[in-house]
């Protein structure tokens, strides 16, 4: 696959491998970069030539300093930056007498966000997310029916761990 990122290839070759991929990302982490990989273990695990895999992965020859054929180089801010820095830029533009739809191409963002920049200099606070559901609430009726019927929850404590003076001379 071109293009494809290379934490991408390593999560594909080992899962296709049946090993878990941070096992091998880990493996092939090289020590003197943050987040490389080693490329020439890469190539002798994945049996191919170590080029094809620089040639393959996005970006990877551009941070090498060399363009693989028929790809246009990284740019160095290609990071997007944090809503409340994008809603300034967005104003400094509109002032500028760009319109909105201008604006919009330009930002790689929706018309509507433009327009939220444009009515307020804050962009508006994140909804908060639902409260996750235990995987246990569809059986929460059942296990406490059980618990307090006498037949299932006979021999189960829910106060105070049974000590010698606790125990029933029947169930001996």
């Amino acid at each position: 696959m071109t293009g494809e990122s290379e934490l991408s290839y390593i999560r594909r070759l080992a899962r296709a491998n049946h090993l878990r991929p941070g096992y091998l990302r880990r493996y092939l982490k090289d020590p003197g970069k943050d987040k490389g990989v080693r490329l020439d273990w890469l190539a002798i695990l994945a049996g191919r030539p170590a080029v094809s895999l620089e040639y393959a992965f996005a970006g990877l020859a551009a941070r090498q300093g060399r363009q693989p054929p028929g790809s246009h180089p990284a740019s160095p801010g290609s990071r997007k930056p944090d809503k409340a820095a994008l809603f300034t830029i967005i104003r400094r533009d509109a002032y500028a007498g760009l319109s909105i739809r201008a604006l919009a191409d330009r930002h790689e963002v929706g018309r509507r966000v433009v327009l939220q920049a444009l009515k307020s200099p804050v962009p508006p606070p994140r909804k908060p997310l639902p409260a996750r559901k235990s995987r246990l609430d569809p059986f929460k009726d059942a296990i406490e029916d059980m618990l307090l019927d006498p037949v299932f929850a006979h021999g189960i404590s829910l106060g105070e761990p049974a000590g010698p003076a606790d125990v029933n001379i029947e169930e001996v």
